[in-house]
């Protein structure tokens, strides 16, 4: 999944996915708002499923751009 990458940053990834999936929100969460936008008759452009997808959505629209980014890449461990 990850040989393209050299391997301090192979490990790195999969310590990040390691550390969301301790909190990660069940599979039903998705496949329930999947369900909901397949049945719905108001169609949205978005849909948001869980909760870090519901904070990440809020803190976008009312943060300052530079934060957002900044807060992304602190939480994503990139530079």
């Amino acid at each position: 999944m990850l040989h393209f990458l050299p391997q301090p940053l192979q490990l790195l990834a999969r310590a990040m996915v390691a550390d969301a999936m301790k909190t990660a929100d069940l599979p039903t969460v998705p496949a329930a708002v999947v369900v909901r936008a397949a049945t719905t008759k108001r169609v949205k452009a978005r849909y948001t499923a869980g909760k870090v997808a519901q904070r990440i959505s809020t803190l976008r629209r009312i943060a300052p751009a530079d934060l957002f980014d900044s807060s992304l890449r602190k939480q994503m461990r990139l530079p």
